[in-house]
């Protein structure tokens, strides 16, 4: 794909992110860790056709982990509460572009990309049941290669729990 926007501009969502901000850094139960940023406003489910020209070798698979829960209970996203049960473990993954940047993942039933641009090098990602293949995509649809740097849990302190949370 050379030169499309794929990636919707996330316009007033900036304002509902800020506000979002302290109430995603208590339900973590780390304080001292950078918070979830993604909300459901910031994701942007990627069409089917689209999916043929991602390039797996430029992907990570991450293998799920079968027993954590359900990722919504009812319409609530309790895969970003982790005081309520939600998700913790994480993959820290790197590009080496120094270019912005959308991570975006793939399982077998769903495909969707952050809509949160990615100015550095480096992304966490939340790990929930199914296999999942994260990748990352500029605005313009290029493909970037994706390398997974290490498996945590939220709320370890390891080295990556400055690096955003998406």
């Amino acid at each position: 794909m050379n030169e499309i926007d794929i990636i919707p501009p996330s316009g007033w969502s900036y304002l509902a992110d800020a506000c979002m901000k302290p109430i995603m850094l208590l339900v973590s139960g780390a304080l001292k860790e950078a918070p979830q940023e993604t909300h459901f406003w910031n994701n942007h489910k990627l069409p089917a056709e689209l999916l043929a020209w991602l390039w797996r070798e430029k992907m990570v698979k991450v293998v799920g982990i079968p027993d954590v829960p359900p990722a919504y209970l009812g319409p609530v996203p309790r895969m970003h509460l982790p005081i309520f049960g939600g998700w913790k473990d994480y993959v820290a993954l790197e590009v080496t572009k120094d270019i912005p940047w959308y991570v975006g993942w793939r399982t077998a039933r769903v495909c969707g990309i952050s809509r949160i641009p990615v100015t550095g090098h480096r992304i966490r990602c939340l790990v929930g049941g199914e296999d999942t293949e994260f990748f990352a995509l500029t605005a313009a649809g290029h493909q970037l290669t994706v390398r997974l740097l290490l498996r945590g849990i939220v709320g370890d302190g390891g080295p990556f729990c400055q690096v955003p949370l998406r």
